[in-house]
């Protein structure tokens, strides 16, 4: 093992500021649709990261993260629009509104994995992570060479 150079801090850093603007897909279970996500604010980050973690030891409601989570990091979840067309008040019901409790299960399992929650090799069929593209094919995000 060797020190770490300064080049290679720097191209930590430079990576770190690639992997914040990424964008990825997150597959609708039984359609042919996904959802665009974005990593949330690095505040937002710890936040779902802490609540993960203690989901997952049992300490906490694994399904709240998925739903918080979710809805921050998909901006076409957080159309007011959209919660008034499905009659939801608090934005944090969207979710659970739209989607059954397995269909959020899956999507939380590609949404941290996205996020890095989960690594990749734990990873179930599905386009979380991939470069998202327009309908068109142009892409939508920087190019990212580290795809899941």
């Amino acid at each position: 093992m060797a020190q770490i150079s300064f080049d290679a801090l720097v191209a930590k850093r430079a990576q770190r500021e690639a992997d914040r603007l990424k964008v990825g897909k997150i597959p609708v279970p039984g359609t042919e649709d996904y959802l665009l996500c974005r990593k949330p604010t690095e505040g937002k980050m710890m936040d779902l990261y802490g609540r993960f973690q203690a989901a997952r030891s049992g300490t906490g409601d694994i399904l709240q993260v998925v739903d918080d989570g979710l809805y921050h990091c998909c901006e076409q979840l957080q159309d007011p629009k959209l919660r008034e067309a499905i009659g939801v008040k608090d934005p944090l019901d969207t979710v659970p509104a739209l989607f059954d409790i397995p269909t959020r299960d899956t999507m939380g399992g590609d949404l941290f994995r996205f996020l890095g929650f989960i690594p990749s090799s734990e990873s179930a069929e599905g386009d979380a992570g991939e470069d998202a593209k327009d309908d068109s094919g142009e892409d939508v995000a920087p190019e990212n060479p580290a795809k899941n």
